[in-house]
């Protein structure tokens, strides 16, 4: 076999021929209508050369087949270029329905007309003659499936073309993997879902890019969350009538008042930061109206915290105790969760003290990473006990704006969030809903999956809630914990399911058994967030109490 130059998404490289990834994808529709390119290539690994943390490949949900994002690292990583030097099939990779990937595989079906006459019949096979196997299908008469000696997807598609415009062929398409979402996930109806990428993203607009999404709709359907469940908004004040947020009364402590007063709305004209922030946590689904937050069944409270400027500029005014006020009631309210998506000119010991104590108290705590885009992490996020959140884009990386560095826990969508915003011209836009960006949205995504968490493990403590959250992410860049993404991006599904299963597992082989004993042993005395199942900051015989009462296999 010759080789010939080989054009990878803008990397040339010596190859056998498969002459299509230096071209556009030509256009592919399935019978209900055209497909978006997914703007990526998908091959056989057949030898394994491509690892999974690879930056750049998008999942493909079938094993054995991996997806390169155009413009990527992984296009240009050279192990790539070996696999695909050596895969046995090539394709473009189209966007399917359900927001996955699919492509044409090398084989096709075909069926000729029942009207047509045997020469006509004969000939519209005759071009299927190259093909490796071909059978007929017995409960279908004239139905083919025939499998080709190819690795060009788009050869594969214009085979099918050709079939498909002969006069004795009822119908030809290639043999196309796809995805599916059954009763294995819930899709919201409201009206602005499509634009909720962080939530399902099928590429709905250029460069976003499929795939890469918090798995939402999979959690969704194992639970939304618990309305008793809360997580307090710390922020500028939330509109406290959206029909598009599930909320209780909230509390304003702008005025000193330790338990704050009754209010929580915005106080003035420029107080708008509050209400996105806090319907990215609760927004409900499947009110057939605007937008969804990533903990639909739970419930936020606004405390209102600080006075916008009256120039609308996006700073504020405030005062320690007004911050640890309302933590202090938080953590008298039963709330779990608390969330601050904004940046402190200065720092306090009594801020720190209360968010360490209500931590060790069972709270788990959220803050915006920062937008200067520099290793700079803004404050409350740099606390130690405040778990840092850093933003992502559609198209698959870190947005440009977020702060990164060793205090970034996870990170989550914070480019192109859809939200609701303050009622009628009083927000950021003249309607109820707003297009906004920022760590300051990526923070609140976060904390609505600890709610998630929290709804259906109760009992676990802070650091074992954000064991789940760290051990379930998606990790993004170099393997494990990096400065850019933290352990990587949340993802719903994931750490529900761990959160239910087996958190005494501690060696994940799907069995509680003496192993994790020893591992439990291993870190007895210490503050290990695996080990500490109860969160109290301390592996002791509670915890291994709880191990013992999960013994035997995880289900």
């Amino acid at each position: 076999m010759t080789t010939a130059t080989f054009l990878l998404l803008g990397a040339s490289i010596a190859v056998p021929p498969v002459p299509f990834a230096d071209r556009t994808p030509p256009p592919f529709a399935d019978r209900d209508g055209p497909l978006p390119p997914a703007g990526a290539v998908v091959l056989r690994d057949e030898a394994g050369l491509v690892p999974d943390t690879l930056p750049g490949l998008v999942p493909t949900d079938r094993e054995g087949w991996i997806a390169v994002r155009a413009g990527s690292a992984a296009a240009r990583d050279p192990r790539v270029h070996d696999a695909i030097g050596r895969s046995s099939f090539v394709a473009h990779a189209y966007v399917d329905r359900a927001g996955g990937l699919c492509w044409p595989g090398p084989a096709v079906l075909v069926r000729v007309r029942d009207d047509a006459d045997r020469a006509a019949r004969e000939h519209a096979l005759a071009s299927l003659a190259d093909a490796v196997s071909m059978r007929e299908f017995r409960a279908v008469p004239g139905l083919f499936l025939a499998s080709l000696d190819a690795r060009d997807g788009d050869a594969v598609l214009a085979r099918v073309a050709a079939l498909a415009a002969h006069p004795a062929v009822e119908f030809a398409e290639p043999d196309m993997s796809f995805t599916g979402r059954g009763s294995g996930t819930w899709v919201p109806n409201d009206p602005g879902f499509a634009n909720c990428w962080g939530h399902l993203n099928a590429g709905q607009s250029a460069g976003w890019q499929p795939g890469f999404d918090m798995r939402s709709t999979y959690g969704w359907a194992l639970t939304q969350g618990s309305p008793d469940v809360k997580v307090l908004v710390i922020d500028v004040g939330v509109d406290q009538a959206h029909p598009d947020i599930r909320q209780l009364p909230g509390r304003d402590f702008t005025t000193g008042a330790t338990a704050g007063i009754a209010g929580g709305g915005p106080g003035n004209s420029c107080d708008r930061h509050g209400t996105p922030v806090a319907s990215c946590v609760s927004s409900p689904g499947g009110n057939g109206i605007g937008t969804v937050g990533s903990a639909p069944g739970c419930t936020s409270v606004s405390a209102r915290c600080f006075v916008t400027s009256p120039s609308c500029s996006g700073s504020w005014n405030a005062t320690y105790s007004w911050t640890a006020n309302a933590i202090d009631w938080a953590a008298q309210n039963g709330i779990r969760v608390t969330n601050n998506s904004n940046y402190y000119g200065a720092s306090s010991s009594a801020i720190e003290a209360s968010y360490a104590a209500t931590r060790a108290a069972g709270m788990v705590h959220f803050a915006s990473a920062g937008n200067s885009g520099n290793t700079a992490i803004s404050y409350p996020a740099s606390l130690p006990t405040v778990n840092g959140v850093g933003a992502l884009s559609p198209g698959g990386q870190r947005a440009s704006f977020s702060c990164f560095g060793p205090e970034v826990f996870v990170t989550a969508p914070g480019s192109s969030v859809y939200a609701a915003d303050v009622s009628g011209s009083g927000g950021y836009s003249s309607t109820d809903y707003t297009w906004v960006q920022g760590t300051s949205f990526a923070s609140p995504y976060a904390a609505g999956v600890a709610a998630l968490v929290i709804s259906v493990a109760p009992q676990l403590g802070a650091a074992a809630i954000e064991s789940v959250l760290r051990d379930s992410a998606r990790d993004l860049g170099p393997a494990g914990f990096d400065a850019e993404f933290g352990w990587g991006m949340v993802q719903l599904d994931r750490a529900i399911i761990a959160a239910v299963d087996c958190p005494g597992d501690l060696d994940d082989d799907l069995d509680v058994d003496g192993a994790d004993i020893g591992i439990l042993l291993g870190d007895w005395g210490s503050g290990s967030g695996r080990c500490d199942l109860d969160g109290n900051g301390s592996v002791s015989g509670s915890d291994l109490g709880l191990l013992l009462g999960e013994w035997g296999p995880c289900t």
